[in-house]
């Protein structure tokens, strides 16, 4: 056996242990990565209810869903596509809407580590509250919404409250805040045939809601994607 052969085997059997090492601590690493806790969610879809301004009208709300669906299936409006049905029922998009639930939630969720209210869909200037504390202020109905709950949430009696500000009003109010600063931004309503409302691109909203050349104006407000 030649010197470099020597030499050779000798580095060869040196480094073996390093590389068992080395295949062994990413192993170990892989498996550690792999192991996690299991996600527990609670759906707080379902049935809750709605309050307008002045508390005149207390109705049952579906979540997901929307408040023209609510007052239609609660029977204070009739069929929102039929005859001007969509200029009769326009006062409810000048309406701040309330919705609420209570809410008690098992011990598998409270026990968690960290406890997140998620809100998929909010539509769309609305004010969270869980509990009486704030979470945070919806202005956009395309985004995810999410806040730490974890020193908020309660076993029993947790009262969830979403308040929404009338779409319609807001965007008036947002335009004018613009025209007082700058310029006005155009189109500032649609054509009068459409009988919609006015400034929708002041609003993170669909802007069909405030009618379009194909369809009425329904400037919904709700709870339109799931929460949980």
């Amino acid at each position: 056996m030649t010197n470099d052969s020597l030499g050779r085997r000798r580095r060869q059997q040196a480094m073996a242990p390093i590389g068992h090492k080395l295949a062994f601590g990413v192993s170990l690493l892989f498996s550690c990565c792999c192991v996690a806790k299991a996600v527990v969610t609670f759906s707080l879809d379902g049935q809750w209810t709605a309050v307008n301004t002045n508390k005149s009208i207390k109705i049952s709300a579906t979540v997901p869903g929307g408040i023209y669906t609510d007052l239609k299936r609660s029977g204070v409006i009739g069929e929102p596509y039929y005859g001007f049905n969509d200029v009769r029922y326009a006062w409810v998009g000048y309406e701040n809407w309330t919705f609420s639930r209570r809410i008690d939630v098992p011990d598998a969720l409270l026990n968690q580590e960290r406890l997140s209210l998620v809100a998929h869909g909010i539509d769309t200037v609305c004010r969270v509250k869980l509990n009486g504390v704030v979470l945070f202020d919806a202005d956009n109905m395309y985004v995810r919404y999410i806040a730490d709950v974890k020193d908020i949430l309660h076993r029993k009696g947790n009262i969830i409250r979403v308040s929404c500000e009338s779409p319609v009003l807001y965007a008036l109010r947002k335009h004018e805040e613009q025209v007082r600063s700058s310029y006005p931004v155009y189109p500032l309503c649609p054509p009068s045939v459409q009988n919609g409302q006015c400034h929708v691109n002041y609003i993170r909203k669909m802007p069909c809601s405030f009618s379009w050349d194909w369809g009425p104006s329904f400037p919904s407000t709700g709870i339109w994607k799931p929460i949980e």
